[in-house]
């Protein structure tokens, strides 16, 4: 595969696979165990000594008579490193397109929750690493650079 032009088409058909495979698969944002004050409600509970006067619920306090406050949690933005090998163990019958195709899809899957992905690809030694970055041109590099590989 040393032809642009298959190597173009190539990343096409890849990104196909992966769309069908992560469209198809009930896939869903993940939450932040911190809490803040970020945009993603989680709880209201009551208010207790110490907590920011700011958060407090001025509806369901009316409501219930007791003072209670919102808490939200934080959003947090997640650096994901996608590791393949590329060694000669991977020649094995179809192992490799097998694993190109589910790297495809986890990327995909990375790419549409707009988390910023790398990656790094190693057989004795590492052979390619990309900083993260977020979008569909950072999945379209990174499977054209790994086919390049090959």
């Amino acid at each position: 595969m040393n032809n642009i032009t298959e190597i173009l088409q190539k990343v096409k058909q890849l990104e196909i696979i992966a769309k069908k495979n992560v469209d198809t698969l009930l896939s869903g944002r993940y939450k932040s165990i911190f809490k803040g004050s970020g945009l993603d409600f989680d709880e209201i509970r009551l208010y207790q000594p110490g907590d920011p006067i700011k958060s407090i619920d001025w509806k369901t306090t009316a409501r219930l008579r007791k003072p209670y406050i919102k808490i939200f949690r934080e959003e947090h933005e997640v650096n994901f490193y996608f590791v393949f090998d590329i060694s000669g163990s991977m020649n094995f019958e179809n192992k490799k397109q097998i694993a190109i195709e589910i790297l495809a899809s986890l990327m995909y899957s990375t790419m549409k929750n707009g988390d910023p992905f790398g990656l790094i690809a190693f057989s004795n030694k590492i052979e390619l690493f990309s900083k993260p970055a977020k979008g569909r041109k950072a999945f379209l590099r990174n499977l054209k650079d790994l086919l390049l590989l090959q």
